[in-house]
């Protein structure tokens, strides 16, 4: 993947993005723009007599840059293969100064987000560090786009300030894997999926990278119909994995490259049973082999017992509550199929080097790349 930006003199930068299968895309220009209180006015009046939709792209610290390019991809090949300005777009950020993304770089933005008040999509791209932001400002704003009738959209942690500001209310979400447990446990008003993306009435939301790119072709489908989506997925089926709606993410068998059915199966049932751990006599059982049987498979495809590797993905999932919500390590034990916030504790300071406590005082960014000795 490649990024070239080129940045002009004070009122004129353009940035061009290139990226592996997704060709050159011009992100924003800011000649010839209004300055001062014009630059408030909503970007709903279209070229050419004809009414644009406005689109918005709110972007917080450590968001999914891949998953950025793909949104603003998706609605400039819409505006190329229609011959009309059907989408306008802009860029907007916490602050006029620029906004980092996950891989370090700093994209500059056209306004501090208060600035615009008027859009027909708002779409929130963030890290998973969203998830201990509750910046009143930001919640408020979001909350004023919403009265205005604005549709909102949501990349990978976008979906905790959609959230907090109680805008994914009765909806289907789609949220990047390490995020779903925290988004469960926090929230009970709306239903977290394993989907890909999801576009559920005014809300859309996907998991990041490539999955952005195809919510946005199916939310130009909903808005131009099929021949212009598909002439966009068709651009680009050479270059990128297939676009397969609402295709399911990886479980951690893909993830782990096995393909063995008996160990997909029991894979599967570990995943949805963490906080109830069953024992290996049980998901033997459950996919129709013996223990001695499930337990070779183990030794020979991933060299550990059944009973390590359920170990990994309960303090997995306990690391990503500890990382993104509030919930008290007591909470955190029983969520993770722990019997005691003792055991939890040893159990976890084994494998992370440090306590739940310790682990959560940590600034995030210091202990990135801390892992345990898994296989996962």
């Amino acid at each position: 993947m490649l990024f070239w930006i080129a940045s002009g003199l004070a009122d004129e930068a353009v940035s061009l993005f290139t990226l592996h299968g997704l060709g050159t895309i011009a992100l924003s220009s800011f000649m010839d723009r209004p300055k001062g209180p014009a630059r408030s006015e909503s970007l709903r009046t279209a070229q050419s007599g004809k009414r644009s939709l406005a689109v918005g792209f709110l972007l917080l610290d450590g968001f999914d840059l891949h998953a950025f390019a793909g949104c603003v991809e998706a609605l400039a090949l819409a505006n190329l293969d229609s011959g009309d300005p059907v989408y306008q777009w802009r860029i907007l950020g916490t602050n006029a100064k620029g906004v980092r993304s996950r891989c370090g770089l700093l994209l500059p933005v056209e306004d501090a987000f208060e600035v615009v008040q008027s859009f027909d999509r708002m779409i929130v791209i963030a890290g998973a560090e969203a998830a201990t932001g509750r910046d009143g400002k930001t919640l408020g704003w979001l909350r004023r786009l919403a009265r205005n009738r604005t549709a909102f959209g949501a990349i990978e942690g976008g979906v905790w300030p959609l959230a907090l500001a109680g805008l994914a209310a009765h909806h289907r979400v789609a949220a990047h894997w390490q995020c779903r447990a925290a988004l469960r446990e926090t929230f009970a008003d709306f239903e977290v999926t394993n989907d890909r993306y999801v576009l559920d009435g005014d809300m859309a939301s996907a998991v990041g990278g490539i999955a952005a790119f195809e919510m946005m072709v199916e939310w130009i489908r909903s808005d131009c119909g099929d021949a212009l989506a598909d002439s966009i997925a068709a651009s680009q089926a050479s270059t990128m994995v297939p676009i397969l709606r609402g295709r399911p993410l990886l479980g951690l068998a893909q993830r782990m490259g096995l393909s063995n059915p008996h160990l997909v199966a029991c894979l599967a049932i570990i995943e949805e049973h963490v906080e109830t751990p069953l024992r290996s006599a049980e998901l033997a059982g459950r996919v129709g082999i013996s223990k001695r049987h499930l337990e070779r498979l183990f030794r020979n495809h991933i060299n550990i017992t059944p009973r390590q590797l359920y170990m990994q993905v309960r303090l997995a999932e306990a690391k990503h509550l500890i990382e993104q919500t509030q919930m008290s390590v007591a909470q955190i034990a029983v969520t993770a199929g722990f019997v005691s916030a003792s055991h939890f504790a040893r159990s976890f300071r084994d494998a992370f080097g440090r306590s739940p406590r310790q682990f959560r005082t940590k600034s995030h960014r210091a202990i990135v790349g801390e892992t345990p000795h898994m296989v996962l």
